[in-house]
């Protein structure tokens, strides 16, 4: 079975590959996994329907043409559970949810900081180019 920071690791993984300023969508304040609004997917997908399976079933899938009209059967939704809980989307029965949301936040701090740091390294480079074109301009 997979830790909780692995599973986070797995849904920033694919979160990444389905849009890589998720993180800056998040609100930390009511972000819960025990919630469809406060929930991750609930949170990046508030305009569009959570609760139906394809909007989760479209993050693990290359091609999610037919997941519009496909008819679900309990099978195919306990799948896309399980895929969900194994990129810690959701959790398992009785888990502790907070540690799970501890986990999320931890892992969007670090992501938010690090994109911080980025911007911050590109303006120091662009204020030396400026201050190169300036110093020869003189």
């Amino acid at each position: 079975m997979l830790t909780i920071k692995e599973r986070v690791e797995n849904g920033v993984k694919i979160l990444d590959n389905y849009d890589p300023d998720w993180a800056n969508k998040i609100d930390l304040e009511i972000l819960n996994l025990g919630s469809f609004e406060g929930c991750i997917l609930g949170q990046l997908f508030d305009d569009k329907k959570i609760d139906n399976p394809y909007r989760i079933a479209e993050l693990f899938a290359s091609d999610t043409s037919y997941f519009e009209s496909q008819t679900w059967n309990e099978k195919e939704i306990m799948n896309i559970l399980c895929e969900s809980i194994k990129c810690g989307f959701d959790t398992y029965i009785n888990e502790d949810v907070l540690k799970l949301n501890a986990e999320w936040k931890c892992a969007i701090l670090k992501r938010l900081q690090n994109s911080k740091e980025e911007l911050e390294e590109l303006n120091e480079v662009t204020v030396s180019a400026d201050q190169v074109v300036e110093r020869e301009l003189v």
